[in-house]
């Protein structure tokens, strides 16, 4: 692990990148719900339908976030336990290597997180939680040694 010491706190942006890679054929189309993470669209009981191709979607990769900028500020976002890929409305977050996504995962659905990423959205209704305004997102860290 490295070791954390920056005293006023470090950027979201510093333990993620933005996965923009295009989907492929053969890959499960998968849904962000609000409580059970990153599911399989095909499980999903409300008729979802959409006529994009699979190179149209993103992928996403185990161990990715993808949350749904919308709806970030209300803890929207999804674990990858696998490959799949999702809506080209959502964003997919690619750890870095300092950065445990499970750990990251529970951390997003925190209540602190949560008003942060509120906080951090833009947009006259403050609901937009884009990857540049996510990545711009200040914390206190605890040092780590």
């Amino acid at each position: 692990m490295s070791k954390i010491s920056n005293q006023h706190g470090a950027r979201l942006g510093d333990f993620f990148n933005q996965r923009q890679e295009p989907g492929s054929s053969g890959l499960p189309v998968m849904s962000v719900t609000m409580n059970d993470s990153l599911v399989y669209r095909d499980d999903i009981d409300r008729r979802l339908e959409s006529a994009l191709r699979p190179d149209q979607h993103l992928l996403v990769k185990t161990g990715d976030i993808a949350y749904n900028m919308m709806r970030m500020w209300q803890g929207a976002c999804g674990l990858a336990l696998h490959d799949g890929v999702v809506s080209p409305a959502y964003v997919v977050l690619e750890p870095k290597p300092c950065m445990d996504s499970r750990f990251a995962y529970h951390w997003f659905k925190s209540s602190r997180m949560i008003h942060l990423f509120w906080a951090y959205s833009h947009g006259s209704l403050k609901t937009d939680c884009g990857f540049t305004s996510i990545i711009s997102a200040k914390y206190r860290w605890c040092r780590l040694r």
